[in-house]
This record gives structure tokens, C-alpha cells and sequence, in this order.
């Protein structure tokens, strides 16, 4: 398994800023309610979905969604 950083959840938001939440969602099986909560900072998301979503935006990073 290969050991990958995480990035901050700063850096997450930044990210999912321009993005369709219903096509991250889609992508990586988040639901849409979590990354909205994550995106306002109102939850701390458990280490899996961050490793998901960090995974998911590390692959994606400046392609359209």
C-alpha cells in the first residue's frame, strides 16, 4: 500500500471551491451533506474521508470536473 500525504483541510476547501459537489460526491463516494460540512468547516471529517477526498482532489487537481 502506498503511504501518501494528506492534504490540510485548508487545503481541501481551497480546492473544492471550484468544484461540483455533486461530482466529488459522485467520484468519491462522500455524500454531498459531508463535503458541504467539510467545505464550511462545520465537522471534522474522520481520517478515511480525508484520505478519500485528498486522494481523490491530488488526482484531479486542475482538471474540470
Amino acid at each position: 500500500m502506498e503511504n501518501r500525504n494528506i492534504l490540510s483541510l485548508n487545503r481541501m476547501r481551497e480546492m473544492l471551491a471550484d468544484r461540483n459537489i455533486s461530482s466529488v460526491s459522485r467520484n468519491t463516494g462522500i455524500n454531498r451533506v459531508t463535503l458541504s460540512q467539510i467545505m464550511n468547516g462545520t465537522t471534522d471529517p474522520k481520517y478515511s474521508t480525508m484520505e478519500r477526498l485528498s486522494n481523490y482532489l491530488e488526482e484531479k487537481h486542475g482538471q474540470p470536473e
